[in-house]
């Protein structure tokens, strides 16, 4: 009967039919709570990304997942929200425009000559540990308007008549 089982889960994978495994200490755990649902789907597009040997190669740039319907700004929300609960970890800084490569935290890192990361024999699961709540950095203020109104007191010097204080009431 395993035979039979093993056999079926082998020719599901090699068929191109794949499936994702996001194990319940994953689900369960505080900082999975914490995340936004954004955050959450970049996790199991990530898995997704994942082939069973690519462990450590998995390029999260809009190159490649543009086409499962990402936008610049919500993918680099996602990544940095991922990277600072540890669900995912960094394990090739870019240059030139190779593309940052990232390894899931729950499984082990594979060996490859793409990254610079030591292959692991277990899984990191730096997810477990308790963070603080994320807080996306502000984005800038707009730049303040001038009022017409200010533009003509500074040619012309005369103050518009809304901004004479009222007399006083005797």
């Amino acid at each position: 009967m395993a035979r039979k089982r093993k056999k079926y889960m082998e020719g599901y994978a090699n068929n191109g039919h794949g499936f994702i495994s996001l194990p319940r200490d994953v689900t369960e755990c505080a900082n999975y709570a914490g995340l936004t649902h954004v955050a959450k789907c970049l996790i199991t597009d990530a898995g997704d990304l994942y082939n069973g040997k690519n462990n450590g190669n998995l390029c999260l740039s809009m190159h490649f997942l543009e086409k499962m319907g990402w936008s610049e700004s919500s993918l680099k929300r996602a990544r940095k929200e991922l990277l600072h609960y540890g669900f995912i970890v960094l394990t090739r800084r870019s240059k030139n425009r190779n593309g940052n490569l990232y390894a899931l935290s729950w499984i082990k890192i594979d060996a490859s000559d793409r990254h610079s990361a030591k292959p692991t024999a277990n899984a990191s699961a730096e997810y477990r540990v308790r963070k603080l709540k994320y807080r996306h950095p502000k984005r800038k203020p707009p730049l303040p308007t001038i009022q017409k109104d200010t533009v003509r007191t500074m040619i012309t010097g005369e103050i518009p008549e809304r901004f004479h204080p009222k007399e006083a009431v005797q």
